[in-house]
């Protein structure tokens, strides 16, 4: 593990950190999991520099229609399963 790695950065410290933010942006964004991955030691929430990087980098566009891949665990939209009571294409009724 690098060092930088072993410095963790307090939840309460992110704002400062990320222009634009607030303490409800980064509760909001773990709840919905759409932030950089966090650590939870004692019932606190730290971030790990490496992964606010990664979270950076992985939100990087060139283009304004360039699309935002889905959060870690979630399905993209095309793969979404039609309404009950309707059934795709390829389902066998």
């Amino acid at each position: 593990m690098d060092t930088t790695d072993r410095a963790l950065i307090p939840a309460n410290e992110m704002k400062e950190r990320v222009p634009g933010t607030t303490d409800q942006s980064w509760a909001t964004m773990r709840h919905k999991g759409t932030g950089p991955k966090y650590v939870k030691l004692n019932g606190r929430i730290y971030y790990r520099h490496s992964d606010l990087d990664e979270w950076i980098e992985s939100n990087v566009r060139q283009r304004t229609d360039d699309k935002r891949p889905p959060p870690q665990g979630k399905r993209p939209s095309s793969t979404r399963r039609s309404h009950p009571g309707q059934h795709d294409s390829g389902d066998a009724a």
